[in-house]
């Protein structure tokens, strides 16, 4: 049966799934840094998941994951090719988009949960949020765990046959809000400024996609002053403050 651990149980290996994003990137750096400090040397270290996708957009995320595998002292990253569902479904009109995105997402969940088990893993870290800038979408943050949940007790029908061998999967950050999670990252000194926020290929963020939009609300909000920003801690050559202004 899935076992969803307490807090003083959270020691077990785990697989983080994680596109090259800030909440993948604040996870890996909690489980690869942060339970690294009194933890055994010869514990089993824990290894990124990167879901598999062939599309040219996603090579920017993969590079990113590669870079925090190492800055997290991971294990490695590992890919399992996923179920694409990129069109809507035909006949029901309105709830199609809607559909495919949560197939999408249980899709990946399985996917990861899956790759966790061939690799020995015990904990599955899907490090997703339900808030923006300001606020937690509750009816978000209800799919989160609902969806979840169900994902494990699936796999755990089958897992009743391996005996003691169990799988935790976990939502750490499923309550937070994108302020809340860039002020955890900055807390634990993650260097977030290897993180890959932007939606398009890009040598650095664009500055005007709806992701680069969204993260600099949420370091407006953290930081008012404005000496944080999605350009200045990416390096990129975009001044997002100027084209803010213009």
């Amino acid at each position: 049966m899935v076992r969803y651990p307490s807090v003083m149980d959270r020691l077990g290996s785990s697989l983080v799934i994680h596109h090259g994003s800030i909440p993948g990137l604040v996870a890996c750096w909690a489980e690869g840094v942060m339970r690294a400090r009194g933890a055994p040397e010869d514990r089993k270290l824990p290894m990124a998941y990167f879901p598999g996708d062939d599309r040219p957009a996603r090579v920017p995320r993969r590079q990113a994951v590669a870079r925090h595998v190492e800055m997290c002292r991971l294990a490695g990253v590992s890919e399992r090719q996923m179920i694409r569902c990129d069109s809507p479904v035909a006949g029901i009109a309105g709830l199609g988009e809607h559909i495919v995105a949560g197939a999408r997402q249980s899709s990946m969940l399985m996917s990861a949960v899956l790759e966790a088990i061939t690799l020995g893993l015990d904990r599955v870290v899907w490090p997703i949020h339900a808030g923006a800038a300001a606020e937690v979408d509750l009816a978000n943050l209800a799919d989160i765990c609902d969806r979840a949940l169900l994902v494990g007790q699936l796999i755990g029908l089958d897992m009743q046959r391996l005996g003691d061998q169990t799988i935790a999967i976990e939502t750490p950050y499923a309550d937070l809000n994108d302020s809340q999670l860039l002020e955890l990252a900055l807390d634990m000194d993650v260097p977030v400024q290897s993180a890959w926020w932007c939606l398009n290929e890009q040598p650095g963020p664009c500055g005007h996609c709806s992701a680069c939009m969204r993260w600099r609300e949420a370091f407006r909000t953290v930081d008012p002053a404005g000496t944080l920003d999605v350009a200045v801690l990416t390096g990129g050559p975009v001044d997002l403050k100027q084209k803010q202004t213009a």
